[in-house]
Parts: C-alpha cells; structure tokens; sequence
C-alpha cells in the first residue's frame, strides 16, 4: 500500500522578523508549508482560510502578561485544536499550569532559533507519519483478513451446495430452485416516504 504525501502547514504568530526567519526556515523542508502573522487576532482568520497542522506561538515578544498570553492561545486551541510549540523561554507558573489544557507540546528557549524550531516540527511530523503508517498496516491486514474470511465462507457455502446436491439426488438447477423458494421477498415501499426521496445514507 503506497503512503499518500501529506504537507501540513505551519502557522506562526509572532513578530515580523521571527514570522519571516521561521517561514523561510520551514519553507525550506519537505512537506511542510508556512505562514507568519503578527498576533493572535490576526491568528485566528488565518486558522480558517490556512488550515494549519501546527501552530507556533511567540508569546514573549508582546508587553503582556503571561495570563494573556494564555487566553490568547486557548482562544487558538479552542479554534482549531492543534500542537502548539511556544517560543517564550522558561514558562512563569501561571502559562506552565495551563500548558496541558492549551496542547503546548514543546517551549522553545528565546532567543529564536530557527533550527530548534524546525527541528520541533519535524519531531511531530515524524511522530505523526509513524502512526499514519502504522493505521495503514493495519487496515491493510484488516482487508487481507476479511478477504481471506470472505474466499473460506464461499468455499464453506459450495461445499455445503454440493454435499445437499448430493444427499438430495437432484442437479444444480434443481438446487437453485429450491434454494431461492427461501428468498425473502421484496421490500414493500414505505407509505410515509414520498417517491424518490433518498434514504439516510444517500441509496
């Protein structure tokens, strides 16, 4: 089974100068694509229209407390749920408390460095690639299972027509006839649905 190429994007808020080191240093790596605006707000109709896989977040660059900062991220959370990777150095107690809750997976000591960062990322897309790979084993010995139950039910059933042809005295055509008195007979429309209305599942 061939593993389909996935590019996931990379949304980065934070100062113009970091937005465009982090976009130009993840840019640069296979199957990743990036974009940097200069705060949450601005974040947050990009997460719609940029559909990110991973969100990176300078908190430490604004004049803000750290409790802001934390509801700036939750509103990102909240928004479309997704790995956060923190630029901000050590977390004070009030972000380290609310870390879990806000999908922080990694915090990167300040100054920026974009090799840290771009090695984060590609730790995620890593992880992830594994349990994709994994999911499709999986479903693939899911298939080869169900085929092998479906080829030894067929084989269980002729067996089971032959040995009844047999013990019976009579000829296939035969067999077929008397097996199919036992059909169930067609369904009956439903007289509270109007003609042509599709059933739930679109039949």
């Amino acid at each position: 089974m061939a593993t389909e190429s996935i590019t996931r994007g990379v949304l980065v808020v934070a100062s113009e100068e970091i937005g465009a080191a982090a976009t130009r240093r993840l840019d640069g790596q296979p199957g990743l694509r990036a974009k940097a605006v200069t705060g949450p707000r601005p974040a947050l109709g990009a997460i719609g229209s940029f559909g990110p896989h991973i969100l990176v977040f300078e908190a430490g660059r604004v004049p803000v407390p750290a409790m802001q900062a934390v509801k700036n991220m939750a509103e990102l959370a909240a928004s479309r749920p997704v790995p956060l990777i923190m630029v901000a150095g050590p977390l004070d107690e009030a972000v380290e408390n609310q870390r879990e809750n806000l999908g922080i997976v990694e915090v990167l000591d300040s100054p920026f460095d974009g090799a840290a960062l771009a090695d984060a990322v590609k730790a995620l897309v890593e992880k992830w690639e594994l349990a994709r790979k994994e999911s499709q084993l999986r479903k693939q010995k899911q298939v080869q299972i169900q085929e092998r139950l479906r080829s030894a039910s067929n084989k269980y059933m002729a067996m089971s027509e032959e040995a009844a042809r047999l013990k019976l005295g009579i000829g296939n055509e035969e067999l077929q006839d008397f097996a199919s008195d036992d059909a169930a007979p067609p369904a009956e429309p439903d007289p509270t649905k109007p003609p042509d209305e599709p059933t739930w599942d679109g039949s």
